[in-house]
């Protein structure tokens, strides 16, 4: 199941349109990966309100999640430590508000069936938890047996949890 999600994400901006012929109401449904440095997977539910033609709102609430994180080990006060496992393969709630600007048709059908427009989504992004920490158990030796002497928790203290996005899009629709 988790492979058909990873796949399924590849398929990058994935859309489903629930749109009236004035455009006033858009439904969206954004996935993909993560290709910086962390591994992890999006998922991102859309609405977006038209008040004019060429201008409106949305609202976006991604989901996100690391996975096939690594076991994450380190060193502290000269003591092998590993971060505790209820805090690995992190999860966040993003949300993105936005303006939505819309071209006019850059192309349109003979036909008028088929129309192509460019959209720019510039918002902002609003990452919970906006505080968080970390903790890792402190292994104890014995031959080769450890075991867990102790904790220690380290805050996040320079966390970015509001920060600028935006989005571009070639866009089609056909009224059949």
């Amino acid at each position: 199941m988790k492979t058909f999600f990873i796949f399924l994400s590849l398929l990058v901006a994935v859309t489903a349109k629930a749109q009236t012929e004035e455009h006033a109401f858009k439904a969206s449904l954004y996935g993909g990966l993560y290709v910086n440095n962390e591994q992890a997977w999006s998922v991102e539910p859309s609405l977006t309100r038209f008040f004019h033609k060429y201008l409106g709102v949305a609202f976006g609430m991604e989901l996100t999640s690391q996975y096939n994180q690594p076991s994450r080990i380190t060193t502290i006060d000269g003591h092998e430590a590993r971060l505790s496992g209820n805090e690995q393969n992190v999860a966040w709630v993003i949300f993105k508000p936005s303006v939505v600007l819309k071209s006019p048709y850059v192309w349109n059908g003979a036909d008028g069936l088929y129309r192509l427009w460019l959209q720019a989504e510039p918002g902002i992004n609003l990452a919970c938890p906006f505080k968080n920490s970390l903790t890792y158990e402190i292994m104890d030796f014995n031959g080769n047996v450890g075991s867990v002497s102790g904790y220690r928790k380290f805050s996040n203290k320079d966390l970015e949890w509001f920060y600028w996005n935006a989005r571009f899009s070639v866009n089609n629709v056909s009224s059949t």
